[in-house]
């Protein structure tokens, strides 16, 4: 499809669903950034909640709704940490709580997701 065929066709009227079956297509991200890469970014460089990466989960509301909860560490204003709770904290706080390695791949491997917010700062093949 050329980009003139998809403005003139598709753009805002109707969906377009391009399938990438090859094998090049399915292994593009193969080597970018495993599992034992981020336990090294981790483990050697002081990386902070809600900073550089954030431990999640998905739960269901009481409406039934998937909605992501945050299970960051947080520090309080009074300078003890404290948890998130799964609340999502949108004030801007410089009190930022560094992450315990051993504690994030406990979630990990308790089905949670660790979502990393700037990874280039901490892989160069990023």
């Amino acid at each position: 499809i050329t980009s003139k065929e998809f403005y003139e066709e598709y753009w805002e009227q109707e969906a377009l669903l391009i399938q990438q079956s090859s094998s090049k297509h399915r292994h593009r991200f193969d080597g970018l950034l495993s599992k034992a890469q981020i336990q090294t970014m981790i483990a050697k460089n002081s990386m902070y909640y809600g900073r550089d990466l954030n431990v999640t989960r998905y739960e269901l509301d009481k409406h039934g709704v998937k909605r992501r909860v945050t299970l960051d560490l947080v520090a309080s204003t009074n300078g003890v940490v404290d948890d998130n709770d799964g609340e999502e904290n949108g004030e801007g706080s410089a009190n930022f709580v560094q992450a315990d390695g051993d504690v994030v791949w406990d979630h990990y491997k308790q089905g949670c997701t660790i979502r990393l917010l700037c990874p280039h700062k901490h892989a160069s093949q990023i």
